[in-house]
């Protein structure tokens, strides 16, 4: 057996289609950095992987290559599932959409558009027939995801996980949320109906596989909120019991090829191995930095799993030997410029260049510098000419686009932090120490400049060849409009440790604080420097860069992938959606509305419009007379059409009830309102459909009203129903009654009662459990005077 890793890493040079309505895009690494959650191989070359950002990969090549694939729509995909080569489904996590594919993957439509909830797993058995669980519930589909038929329910589930062999027997994972207790859910049925079995001695499951109606594996953590164990279970009795077969690293997926030859991934890259149907496991490779979350396999030989940051690896020989497909490219990328909308170059840790000549759609690794470890600053003053400074006083300089790299000598040692020309002759270098280096030829001579201070640079800025500013540690902060013969010290109130800033005049500026004594700080000037208003301060946190469009529009991005966004000139600030969780660390900015931004692990993000998004800052809904009226405010829209509403009474399904136009772009904040005159008493629910001119659309948060008085009894439909093991009875009073519920089995029989007692106006739910009851038909009738109704429930 070898236990090795084969780092095949190649760089993907691919044209993506950008997902419009979300504003930021990965550029580089393709495939990109962020998480995998799910794998589906359909035969030895062609193959699917999903995860965070909406991103859906395709590779035609066995994973040497692939393809970003736009389904429209922004979120985070947890599952795919292909039931031949042609037909795929991918599942949302958050707000129970269901996109689909015929085309093998050429294109996607929404095929459901579900509850919003928490959905964890998908499971399809042929075209037509397939399974989701989630929060509470397990739903079926029988017409390929069309319509979905909750067939369980359960308060205080967490259902993770499913597994079938046909389409009658399968398997879920439950988690009591209340008990802490693991439930393995199994159905006979096709899941009409599911029996409950008590796992004890299993503190967690995260995957199962079964090879028949009584053999089955399943993998889990040991049950503890930290650490790396966990456990590898089997049961021969389909289910009811499990028997621990391995105790060692935590796995998260779990597949055979047959009933002696299986796979389980975890964390750590750990991949172990079965050729004895479990009796015993190998470690095939263990080490790797990234978390494996599942596995798909293809024969004997073939297998690839994927992961967090981005990792995709795969076998060709029955996991003796794993090759690196992606995930690699782990520098932290420091700094990125462009000459013009097309030219670019980001420069970074251990010395590596990455240059595009087209805005970004490839990014080539260019030859990298000498230091082997680190370029922390690059500037582009035009198309030919380039100049980065980084550790030991490097400076290096392309006069070619970046093909070819010559030394310049600095005549220093100590790093240089920040890099700044104006044009192909004249530029400053700023680092340690105090140092403001300056060239007015091309930086074949630098000659050092009086700063009168030895504190650190992390940045130096110029509007033209005269004034100038440069800001570093312990609120160091100098001004000169001499182009640096002398220099003016500026006093910036509080403590701070000054990453970047950017002047739109000789008056006009802003200024990004990392954390110093606990606090992070956007800062603004109207009078040069010589006085500073803080407009926003983060505690524990870094910002690392800074950029305004004009007077008014401007970013600053910092850690934690975090973006923030200003149209007012920083008096407010609203967090862009996250789009990685990895620091970012420079903004590049062209001539168009073009944005740039640059950070660890070698991400490079593009947006054509800084990704203004259509920001909704309130929605609510409020009965009037016979009426109920929704209001909603944008603070900022982009490409937008508008609004369309979509209403849901008591438990019905969400119909479309009116279309509100939108403002197209704007940086302005936006009122809405829209009157809904078709109501009748009950409870409703509202939300938006926000749509682009392209198409792409988003969903508001969910808004409720009860409206009116009943007019007449009335015995609604319990919800869910099916369910198990409690379920939702309403039912309406339009005078003071005595109400009377009852239920009776399908032979007749009282069962129980529910409610005996006056009743005065009003609409009344009742939440009915009925677990000490065997599965079956029911019936519930409600008797108020004359009024009786009945229902029937599974």
């Amino acid at each position: 057996m070898k236990n090795s890793l084969l780092l095949f890493i190649a760089f993907f040079l691919l044209q993506f289609t950008i997902l419009a309505q979300q504003g930021w895009f990965w550029q580089n690494p393709i495939p990109p950095g962020n998480s995998f959650r799910s794998v589906k191989f359909v035969n030895e070359t062609t193959g699917f992987a999903v995860g965070s950002d909406a991103m859906i990969l395709k590779t035609t090549d066995a994973g040497n290559t692939w393809a970003l694939q736009d389904i429209g729509y922004y979120s985070y995909l947890v599952d795919v599932e292909f039931v031949d080569e042609n037909t795929g489904l991918v599942l949302d996590l958050y707000n129970g959409r269901i996109f689909k594919t015929i085309d093998a993957g050429e294109s996607w439509f929404l095929v459901a558009d579900l509850e919003d909830y928490t959905y964890w797993d998908m499971f399809f058995i042929s075209d037509n027939i397939g399974w989701i669980s989630g929060y509470e519930y397990i739903l079926k589909t029988t017409d390929g995801g069309l319509n979905w038929t909750q067939y369980f329910y359960h308060l205080e589930y967490d259902i993770d996980y499913l597994f079938f062999l046909n389409d009658q027997i399968g398997w879920a994972i439950a988690n009591n949320y209340s008990s802490f207790l693991t439930i393995v859910l199994k159905t006979t049925n096709g899941g009409y109906t599911w029996n409950e079995y008590q796992q004890l001695n299993i503190p967690d499951l995260q995957s199962l596989y079964f090879i028949d109606s009584m053999n089955g594996f399943a993998v889990g953590t040991d049950g503890t909120l930290s650490g790396d164990g966990g456990y590898i279970w089997k049961t021969t009795n389909g289910g009811i019991s499990w028997n621990t077969l391995f105790v060692g690293i935590r796995c998260n997926d779990i597949k055979f090829v047959n009933s002696m030859i299986g796979y389980a991934v975890g964390v750590n890259g750990t991949i172990i191995k079965t050729t004895n149907g479990g009796s015993s496991w190998s470690y095939l490779l263990s080490g790797v930095d990234n978390n494996l979350t599942s596995i798909s396999l293809i024969g004997l030989d073939y297998g690839w799993s994927v992961g967090s940051l981005g990792t995709i690896i795969k076998t060709t020989n029955s996991g003796q030997d794993w090759i690196l497909l992606s995930g690699e490219p782990n520098q932290r990328m420091y700094s990125i410029d462009f000459a013009n909308q097309y030219k670019g170059i980001a420069v970074g840790q251990g010395g590596k260049i990455l240059r595009t000549s087209n805005s970004g759609q490839n990014w080539d690794v260019t030859v990298s510098s000498s230091s082997s470890w680190a370029l922390f600053s690059v500037s582009f003053p035009d198309s030919q000419h380039i100049w980065a400074s980084g550790y030991d006083g490097e400076v290096i300089h392309s006069s070619d686009g970046g093909n070819i790299w010559i030394q310049q000598n600095s005549g220093i040692s100590t790093p240089l932090r920040s890099i700044y020309f104006i044009n192909n002759q004249t530029g400053w270098a700023a680092g340690n120490g105090g140092i403001i280096l300056k060239t007015t030829n091309g930086g074949n001579n630098w000659f050092q400049l009086n700063t009168g201070t030895t504190r650190r640079f992390y940045t130096v800025f110029f509007l033209n060849s005269n004034y100038g500013w440069a800001a570093g540690s312990y609120t160091n902060m100098i001004r000169t409009i001499d182009g640096g013969s002398t220099w003016q010290p500026l006093t910036v109130p509080g403590s701070h440790s000054f990453k970047s800033m950017f002047f739109l005049n000789e008056n006009l500026g802003w200024l990004v604080d990392g954390t110093t004594n606990g606090i992070g700080s956007i800062l603004k000037t109207t009078d040069g420097g010589i006085t500073w208003l803080i407009q926003l301060d983060i505690p524990y946190y870094v910002f690392n860069d800074v950029y305004f469009k004009n007077e008014n529009i401007g970013w600053v991005i910092g850690r934690f992938g975090q973006i923030w966004h200003t149209t007012d000139g920083g008096n407010n600030w609203i967090l862009q959606d996250d789009v990685i969780f990895n620091e970012l660390h420079s903004i590049a900015h062209c001539e168009t509305d073009e944005l740039w931004i640059a950070g660890n692990y070698e991400i490079i993000l593009y947006s054509n419009d800084g990704g203004i998004p259509v920001e909704l800052i309130s929605f609510i809904a409020y009965t009037k007379e016979h009426s109920i009226i929704l209001e909603w405010e944008t603070a900022t829209e982009k490409n937008n059409q508008g609004f369309v509403i979509k209403r849901k009474h008591n438990y019905a399904d969400w119909e479309e009830i009116g279309f509100v136009p939108g403002h197209g772009t704007t940086a302005e904040s936006q009122h809405y309102s829209f009157t809904d005159n078709d109501v009748n008493f009950g409870r409703y629910e509202y939300r938006l459909k926000q749509i682009d001119y392209d198409g792409s659309f988003e969903y508001s948060k969910i808004v409720e009203v009860e409206a009116g008085t009943p007019t007449e009894f009335s015995l609604e439909q319990n919800y869910p129903n099916p369910f198990n093991p409690s379920t939702k009875i309403r039912y309406s009073v339009p005078q003071s009654s005595n109400v009377v519920i009852k239920v009776f089995d399908i032979l007749g029989n009282e069962i129980e009662t529910l409610v005996n007692e006056e009743k005065s106006v009003g609409t009344y739910e009742i939440n009915w459990h009925a677990e000490r009851l065997p599965s079956g038909v029911y019936f519930y009738r409600l008797q108020a005077g004359s009024f009786v109704e009945t229902k029937k429930m599974v």
